[in-house]
């Protein structure tokens, strides 16, 4: 069953899943402006699990633009194809890194073997 739900944080938010649906719904705090204190809200499950999850999107973002091929073209299907290679690279990146932080290496260890 696919579920839609939509969410008002600072705009509306709509989510789709095949997995996770509103049920069960939790209190969270969020910062009002108009009452300038927190606030109780209602979160939808699928909304709790989407917060959760984000912080490995936002690492991923954050390494594709700060490390991204530069190539000026203006064919759409080159840019694509750079934007795929950026991808694969960085995610393996921070697959690596945090295998090595799950295996106990230290820091310059596993950037040493990048300069090998």
């Amino acid at each position: 069953m696919f579920k839609i739900v939509k969410w008002y944080d600072n705009k509306p938010i709509f989510l789709a899943s095949s997995e996770h649906g509103i049920e069960p719904v939790e209190n969270c705090k969020r910062w009002s402006k108009k009452d300038r204190a927190h606030i109780q809200v209602t979160r939808p499950h699928l909304v709790k699990q989407c917060n959760t999850n984000m912080a490995g999107v936002d690492m991923l973002d954050r390494v594709l633009c700060k490390y991204a091929m530069r190539g000026r073209t203006r064919k759409w299907t080159v840019r694509v194809m750079h934007h795929f290679v950026d991808f694969v690279i960085a995610a393996c990146w921070i697959e690596y890194r945090t295998a090595a932080k799950e295996n106990g290496l230290e820091k310059e260890a596993y950037l040493a073997i990048l300069s090998i």
